[in-house]
């Protein structure tokens, strides 16, 4: 007589770990001076973050995705990434790997000089000096 044994594996919650920035860090612990000098409320970093989470919009805006783009994107890294794809096609045999690179030449800023200004008197009446370059006149 043989017994079947059966071991149900609960399996746990995976567990995701970001770091925070010195800021968003030093942002969180006011968070959490505010949280205890008002409420007195026992809360944990981890409860806390998943609360700021899971209250905001399941999409961002179009707003905050350039805002993101704006501040993170890595042409280079972009760049790399498209290279790898499109070595990765050749490897495989793709005729056309589908991918345009069109480089342009960043735009220089002009730098714009000191405007010409006439110190001439139209009236003619008084005379006129010129100040000097701190708006006062050599004479004082």
């Amino acid at each position: 007589m043989s017994e079947e044994i059966t071991i149900s594996e609960e399996k746990k919650p995976s567990k995701k770990v970001v770091t925070l920035s010195d800021k968003a860090s030093a942002k969180l612990d006011r968070w959490f001076e505010q949280i205890n000098a008002k409420k007195k409320v026992k809360l944990s970093r981890k409860e806390f973050v998943n609360w700021l989470i899971e209250r905001a919009p399941d999409s961002l805006s179009s707003s905050d995705l350039s805002s993101i783009a704006e501040k993170y994107y890595d042409h280079v890294a972009h760049l790399n990434h498209l290279l790898r794809e499109a070595k990765k096609a050749k490897l495989e045999g793709v005729g056309e790997v589908g991918v345009e690179v069109i480089v342009r030449a960043k735009r220089e800023k002009k730098e714009v000089g000191p405007t010409e200004i006439s110190y001439e008197n139209p009236s003619g009446s008084l005379p006129f000096r010129r100040p000097d370059a701190h708006g006062l006149d050599d004479e004082s």
